[in-house]
């Protein structure tokens, strides 16, 4: 009778695994892709995004949704809160920013400044459809370089409106956001909105294919004066942001030009004396990703860790700063959406599921997951078994 009870079991066991499903193409398109849209103002509620690829529109459709902090039942958002909404006219307008005043509103839109057409050179070839190029850079990864460029536009607010714009850019073939990978980052008012900060490389032909040393820059609005925060270093600067009491500004460095997959170091500089600090000089990790304390007294980050990403935290304003790390484990913290008192929301993926929100408790460094879009489709999958192996 025992060994009846223990066949039917193993039995039931390898019918179960058969019913389970095979990733495939067309059941991985049924897969929300999750990311964090921010928190109400109470804090109290994290807004995320939920998008579903449409084969047969060839685009994705996306929801909103806020969840408490603490979890519970997502409510579907018919769509995200904003505050200091600002219409701009231009169709085309991409990035926008309102300053902390609401008087004031950046954006970017493509701007044609280089000749780069058969039709704009030669006149008698009014029906040709080429591209005509005399120096570098003619194509950045999968885009060819049209002689349209992203301009950073500052204008007026009045009535909710954008009026009396300005191109930063005016004449120059620049871009900001850099190609092919910057976005809404690599602008931003600066916290009392009197400067607007961005990330360029400002230069062009092959010196800009070969160059990977971009500048953080600050436009001072009153005067329409420009100056470089970062002049002398060498390699790419990225990610500007300010602490909440806009004393301090960190970003992140590579040291050498022309290296593009040179070390992501962590820097903040004092805003009123101009002091820059390297905080990861010593440690022997690359930064992908960062996100200040409330306190402004810690950076958290995101870096790789023997083919994973963990969350690690840094003092500031310390003269050795300690680095710890916060997570560990066989999956991944992708992304920090912010913090709420001892609570960070993070982004988890693995090596069997697709990014999910999770909470992070910094007082007992736990994870607990927030968002559970996919739960169901995993319940029907076949997962993988992971393990690690090094050469």
């Amino acid at each position: 009778m025992r060994k009846t009870g223990f066949l039917l079991l193993v039995l039931m066991g390898s019918l179960a695994s058969f019913a389970q499903e095979l990733l495939t193409p067309e059941t991985l398109l049924k897969i929300g892709r999750v990311s964090a849209q921010g928190f109400s103002q109470d804090g109290s509620m994290v807004y995320y995004s939920v998008s579903v690829p449409d084969m047969n529109e060839n685009k994705s459709k996306t929801k909103f949704y806020a969840i408490p902090l603490l979890g519970g039942e997502a409510k579907e958002l018919a769509s995200l809160p904003q505050e200091n909404r600002v219409t701009v006219e231009q169709q085309d307008a991409e990035n926008i920013q309102v300053s902390s005043d609401g008087r004031k509103v950046i954006y970017t839109k493509e701007v044609k400044v280089a000749p780069t057409h058969s039709t704009d050179r030669y006149k008698n070839l009014s029906k040709s459809n080429v591209y005509v190029y005399d120096d570098l850079n003619q194509r950045h990864w999968d885009t060819w370089e049209d002689g349209s460029y992203s301009h950073i536009f500052l204008a007026d607010v009045v009535a909710g409106f954008a009026v009396r714009e300005k191109d930063l850019f005016e004449g120059l073939a620049f871009d900001c956001p850099q190609k092919p990978h910057g976005g809404s980052e690599d602008l931003l008012f600066s916290p009392d909105g009197k400067e607007v900060i961005y990330v360029t490389k400002k230069k062009s032909g092959k010196e800009y294919a070969i160059s990977t040393n971009t500048d953080i820059y600050a436009y001072t609005i009153a005067t329409g004066e420009t100056r470089n925060l970062t002049e002398g270093m060498e390699g790419y600067d990225t990610n500007p942001a300010f602490s909440s009491d806009g004393r301090l500004m960190a970003w992140q460095s590579m040291e050498h030009d022309g290296f593009e997959s040179d070390k992501n170091d962590l820097w903040v500089m004092n805003v009123e004396t101009g002091e820059k600090t390297n905080l990861t000089k010593e440690w022997d990790g690359t930064v992908a990703s960062f996100q200040w304390s409330t306190d402004n007294k810690q950076l958290f980050f995101v870096a790789a860790v023997k083919g994973t990403e963990q969350l690690f935290r840094v003092e500031v304003g310390e003269e050795n700063p300690e680095i710890r790390m916060l997570t560990s484990g066989q999956f991944d913290i992708n992304g920090i959406a912010g913090q709420q008192g001892s609570v960070l929301v993070v982004s988890r993926t693995d090596m069997n599921h697709a990014a999910e929100l999770y909470t992070f408790d910094l007082t007992t460094s736990s994870l607990k997951q927030l968002t559970h879009v996919n739960d169901a489709f995993y319940s029907r999958l076949a997962l993988c078994d992971v393990k690690e192996r090094y050469t």
